[in-house]
């Protein structure tokens, strides 16, 4: 599944192709019933949670094939609901492994297989954020929980980076977690400029829809940014 939904064809005809530069791929219309289904999508969520901190080759597998589940945009979908119970699915099934991952992060645990889920996560994150849009998120149930899951995540990994940089008195080359850190807090602060930058929060035909999204993108996410500049003081402090 990872190598078909991998390819790039031209995006004409209903083809297989990527949208722009993104990673985002239509799927032709044939392969619907194949991948847009709950079943499907459940299984790879239920035996991920399952083994995530056992056989780390396939969990990365894993991860990779859900990242590409969440870039799946196009007239793979027979409808806008169709896209929206999807979507539903996807982002309940991200916020799921969030909580999961944040509660063993904010435990101090260094397990080796944290490194490369919580980037996985964090890309999953953007991607669902790039394919969905702002328009189509804050429609789900699950909007908030999302925010929540961004803020939390960019919280626990602000505060733990600034926490393992006292103990080495500043000296970022001392940091064994540092790099993959700052690569994760990268790809969440992508995911907020293009929820906060959408186009369709400030579009003429503004509305009560977007005035709701925008106080959810508010209340959710600035106390992140206040978190952000305190520990980029803090850290400017050490060195």
């Amino acid at each position: 599944t990872i190598d078909v939904l991998s390819w790039e064809f031209g995006s004409l005809g209903g083809k297989w192709g990527r949208t722009g530069n993104s990673g985002l791929v239509r799927p032709p219309e044939s392969w619907r019933e194949y991948l847009i289904r709950p079943d499907f999508l459940g299984a790879i969520f239920q035996i991920y949670v399952k083994l995530r901190n056992t056989c780390q080759k396939l969990n990365h597998s894993l991860r990779q094939l859900l990242i590409l589940l969440s870039s799946i945009t196009g007239i793979v979908f027979q409808d806008k609901s169709q896209k929206k119970d999807y979507s539903q699915f996807m982002v309940e099934g991200c916020i799921s492994v969030l909580g999961l991952l944040m509660t063993e992060l904010s435990s101090g645990q260094h397990e080796e297989y944290l490194e490369s889920e919580t980037i996985d996560m964090c890309c999953m994150i953007t991607r669902l954020v790039e394919n969905f849009r702002v328009e189509g998120l804050s429609q789900l149930s699950s909007f908030q929980s999302l925010l929540q899951g961004i803020a939390s995540t960019g919280n626990v990994l602000l505060n733990t980076f600034v926490q393992e940089l006292k103990a080495v008195e500043g000296d970022v080359e001392c940091l064994e977690n540092g790099e993959w850190k700052n690569e994760a807090i990268g790809m969440l602060l992508e995911a907020i400029c293009l929820l906060c930058e959408d186009h369709w929060l400030i579009s003429i035909r503004g509305g009560n829809a977007q005035d709701a999204a925008k106080s959810a993108l508010s209340s959710a996410l600035a106390p992140l940014y206040h978190s952000y500049v305190s520990c980029r003081i803090e850290m400017a402090k050490m060195e």
